[in-house]
């Protein structure tokens, strides 16, 4: 008794749990696995996706926006992961950066991408995903103001980790709009150029149109453009953030803001230059991932009699998921079903992934005026067209002296036509009724010697 008790329980919990089978208010739910490869623990990993938003939006599962696109730490979305989309939303290779909490050495773990929210606001965030910096010279400030015209000053430095640029900023003694420059060391090219405003004396910020990645151990020099009547601050000083490495100050006079700094002088920061960026946990080898179908069993039910009569029974086979409850209380795949009347059967489905769904079957039950099925092995007859645009013949090749009656039902076992007959061709009018399948049945001394599926287009 205990042990059926705590069946029941543990069916019951798992039904009434399949409204949380996903994130609420999302249809669509793709498994991730992420393979971490390395001998280290992958904490608080950003873990760098690329999805195929294209063809998602294409199909409507997706909002053109991207807005509706979440992860989550178990199917069910009850602990969601921060994310961020880099790029590349409704293309083939949209770029998503997810915030993961542990993937220890050498395993694999399994996240959830839900989608299909049309009502779902953007949760995309760099500050809930990465580690905020700040500032590259952590404010150098001080020294003396001044110096030359029509110049550019900054500094050469490389990431010691990946690095993500989100501002430029400058700080100067005349308060004028200003041109920051940041240039790759090794081909002298600028990679982005950002116009700062801001009061003397004052750090100040603009945001990149674009926020920018700079890799490990490359070279990069920023700069800061002096006009006509401009001048900067200069001072002896190699302040710089513990997460990059500073070389030098490097330098040009008589320039312009696009012109590449050639000179270079050691601990000093002249024209102070700065950006704001936030960085990555590093993982080498960095971890892998492969995006799988879904991740939502498929369940699929069915019967192997559409429609029985009273006192008959039916198999309802489930198939599509690992595991199985019915709302009868059985965890099998197949069950024996004998309703009295035309009954819903409900079965909860669990994929090997901890992935719910749910599907319902329902058994057509018919009275069958009471009368039995029996084979007639001896009995021939022809019924057709099938299937039929509304008319019916029934040809009987050798009806007896019992009456024969025919009826026909619909499929969820309701007598449509009923007519006694005692010819050997009979043709019925089933135009004014709607297109499905119906139930010819031939009846003879009680018995119904004869059934066939007709299906009315």
């Amino acid at each position: 008794m205990k042990t059926k008790l705590t069946l029941f329980i543990l069916i019951t919990i798992l039904i009434n749990n399949i409204s949380k089978a996903q994130l609420s208010g999302y249809t669509f739910a793709k498994s991730i696995t992420v393979a971490n490869t390395s001998t280290t623990n992958a904490v608080n990993y950003q873990i760098k996706l690329t999805v195929n938003t294209q063809i998602l939006i294409a199909a409507s599962q997706m909002l053109a926006s991207g807005n509706d696109i979440r992860f989550g730490k178990t199917c069910d979305g009850s602990t969601l992961f921060n994310y961020w989309i880099e790029s590349g939303i409704n293309t083939p290779s949209t770029i998503i950066w997810v915030k993961v909490d542990t993937i220890l050495p050498g395993t694999s773990k399994t996240i959830f991408m839900f989608h299909g929210n049309s009502g779902a606001t953007t949760a995309s965030s760099i500050p809930l995903v990465f580690s905020y910096a700040g500032s590259s010279t952590d404010s150098v400030s001080g020294g003396t103001s001044g110096g030359s015209v029509n110049s550019q000053r900054g500094f050469r430095f490389s990431p010691n980790v990946d690095i993500l640029v989100t501002s430029f900023g400058k700080n100067e003694p005349n308060g004028t709009t200003r041109y920051v420059t940041l240039f790759d060391n090794t081909s002298t090219t600028i990679i982005t150029q950002q116009q700062i405003n801001g009061l003397i004396g004052t750090y100040s910020y603009t945001p990149l149109p674009s926020p920018i990645w700079l890799t490990q151990g490359t070279q990069y020099v920023i700069q800061l453009f002096q006009g006509a009547t401009d001048g900067y601050y200069y001072g002896s000083s190699t302040q710089i953030d513990s997460r990059l490495t500073l070389y030098d100050m490097k330098y040009c006079n008589s320039c312009t803001q696009n012109t590449f700094p050639t000179s270079s002088l050691t601990g000093m920061h002249y024209g102070y230059a700065d950006f704001l960026f936030y960085y990555r946990n590093m993982v080498i080898p960095a971890p892998t991932f492969t995006i799988n179908s879904s991740a939502l069993p498929i369940i699929t039910a069915v019967s192997n009699n559409s429609i029985i009569c009273v006192g008959n029974s039916s198999t309802l086979t489930v198939s599509g998921a690992s595991s199985y409850a019915w709302n009868t209380g059985s965890t099998a795949s197949s069950i024996v079903v004998t309703p009295t009347t035309t009954t819903t059967y409900s079965v909860v489905g669990q994929s090997s992934n901890g992935c719910l769904a749910s599907t319902a079957i329902t058994q057509s039950v018919s009275l069958c005026a009471g009368v039995n099925n029996v084979s007639k092995a001896n009995f021939q007859y022809n019924i057709y067209p099938n299937p039929t645009s509304g008319i019916i013949n029934v040809d009987l090749e050798n009806v007896n002296e019992k009456i024969t009656k025919i009826q026909i039902e619909n499929a969820v076992g309701q007598m449509v036509i009923s007519e006694n007959i005692n010819s050997k061709h009979f043709t019925f009018n089933i135009q004014n009724f709607p297109a499905g399948i119906y139930f010819v049945k031939i009846i003879e001394g009680g018995n119904i010697v004869a059934t066939q599926k007709v299906v009315k287009q």
